[in-house]
Order: C-alpha cells, then structure tokens, then sequence
C-alpha cells in the first residue's frame, strides 16, 4: 500500500514537472515567393503587391516583380494586386516553401469620345483689342478732333510718353518700337502737327486693333505692338 502512493505522488511530481517545461511548439513558416508579370507580354510588374485576404499580412514586388513572403503552415488565400491591372486572389495550401507565379491581366477601359466647340479665342486674348470707330468716338476729343492713337491709349498697358503726344508706349516700349499698318500697309510716321495729332482720317476708319504681345510671325521688325486700322 506504502509503495502504490509512493509511486502515486512520483507520477504526480513527473507530471507536474514536465507541464511546468511545457512550450507549445510554434506553427511552422515557410516561404511562399515568385515573381509578378503581365499576362501578355511576360513583363515584371514592380511594385505589384501581394497580401493574405485579411490584410494582416503581405509584401511589395521588387523591381524585377520578385516578391518573397513567410506564411505559416496550412492554407491561406493570397490577393494580388497592382494598378491598372485587375487583382486576382489565389487559394494555396503550404507545406513546404513555394514557388508561385502570378499573371495580371490589365484593366480596358472603353472608347472614350470627348467632343467640344470651338470658341474664338481671340476675341478673349488679353493681349489683342479691337475698337470700332463707334467706341473712339465715345472718349472726348482732343482740341475737337478724334485721334485712335488716343483712344488705344487708354487701353490696359498703353500710356502715352507726354501730354498731346499721339505717339504711344506699350508695356515700356517706344513709339518706333510699334509697327502701325492701315490695311495691310506699313505707315512709318503716322503723326503731324509736331506729334498732337495722328494721320489717320476718323470719318475713314472702320476699326483698329491693337496686338501686345504674342503677335503673329508675319507681323516682323517691332518690339512693342502691332496696330493695324482698317
């Protein structure tokens, strides 16, 4: 009876013992890698991404589309993904380390048709402005004669150099810097009476128009502006 709990409280000890160095041994890892490529061409998808279904865990293709990633023993479910490309998810069992291609397919969009008016986008230039005679004939003239060199001087940019002067400045430049053309036709003085009044017939204008910047190639030999009355 003595020796029958004697070896009673010995198999107690020894399991008591053993549960106290007890570890539970870790799930087994292993490697699940690859490469990442384009379906029809074969090309690496650098930056492709691969990830477990859950989000917690996955990696990024290198830049030769090579991804690497530890998983545990058993089955997990894989969603590859990279954009512009249609994502896919994979189901794979793991035993061992293991090697597995992915091939993305790229996402077609279709036919996109965009279609629009033209607009006359010169009539919304800041730097061209047109003046009829019926506008000119509005600003008060000077010694009671209406002058178009005047008139485009009260335009944005443009100023005259001294009062009465019909020569204009536009954005610092010098009256000869400007090249003044009545229909088509170059006028190199286009002033008298020592520079107060311009040459041009108000009764025979129609309308003039004033080019800053940004004028024409064919519009060559001036600096400032080109003024073309018509």
């Amino acid at each position: 009876m003595a020796l029958t709990k004697h070896f009673t409280i010995s198999l107690l000890l020894f399991v008591l013992i053993a549960a106290g160095h007890y570890k539970p041994v870790a799930a087994q890892k292993y490697s699940v890698h690859g490469y990442i490529r384009e379906k029809s061409s074969s090309e690496s998808l650098p930056g492709a991404t691969v990830s477990l279904s859950d989000r917690s865990r996955g990696t990024v293709a290198n830049n030769y589309g090579y991804f690497s990633l530890m998983l545990k023993q058993g089955q997990a479910q894989l969603i590859v993904s990279f954009s512009g490309y249609q994502s896919q998810q994979h189901t794979i069992l793991i035993k061992s380390d293991t090697l597995i291609n992915f091939y993305l397919e790229p996402i077609t969009l279709s036919e996109v048709v965009v279609k629009a008016q033209r607009t006359d986008m010169a009539a919304k230039d800041p730097n061209r402005t047109i003046l009829s005679m019926q506008q000119i004939k509005q600003i008060p003239p000077f010694l009671g004669e209406y002058d178009i060199m005047k008139g485009l001087a009260l335009t944005a940019g443009i100023n005259t150099g001294s009062d009465g002067s019909s020569g204009i400045h536009v954005r610092g430049g010098t009256p000869d810097q400007n090249l003044v053309l009545l229909d088509g036709a170059t006028v190199y003085n286009n002033n008298h009476l020592f520079g107060f009044f311009s040459v041009f017939n108000p009764e025979a204008i129609q309308s003039v128009e004033i080019i800053k910047g940004g004028f024409p190639a064919r519009y060559g030999g001036r600096l400032s502006s080109v003024v073309n009355v018509s």
